[in-house]
């Protein structure tokens, strides 16, 4: 018998995150991954960025790079965390820097969550 076609029905949305990173090639390809997973995804390029657009729009999710020029991920938590309404703001940061130094400077300025 023949089968009917699937239907596309539109995914439900899981939630929103911030993607804070200084690569404009890994914010494209991270943010595509995880729209595809059916995340809303806004993207910005510094700190500075990142704590305008929290203000303005707080994401359920902060994913943030550690290497960015003038203020570094671990900073950008650290501001983050001075403000009570985003003390309890999820934060993962997905760095390339994997030492043990490196993750525990992460835990210490506030990141729940170290991806490498």
């Amino acid at each position: 018998s023949p089968q009917l076609p699937q239907s596309k029905e539109p995914q439900q949305k899981k939630g929103s995150l911030l993607l804070v990173d200084d690569e404009v090639y890994l914010r494209k390809a991270v943010k595509a991954y995880l729209e595809d997973r059916g995340y809303e995804v806004r993207t910005v390029g510094s700190a500075a960025d990142a704590l305008r657009e929290i203000r303005r729009n707080t994401p359920d999710l902060m994913i943030a790079d550690i290497t960015m020029p003038a203020v570094d991920g671990y900073q950008l938590v650290l501001q983050l965390r001075r403000y009570p309404e985003f003390v309890t703001l999820p934060v993962i940061f997905l760095t390339a820097r994997g030492m043990v130094q490196d993750r525990i400077q992460g835990y210490q300025s506030g990141c729940d969550a170290y991806v490498t």
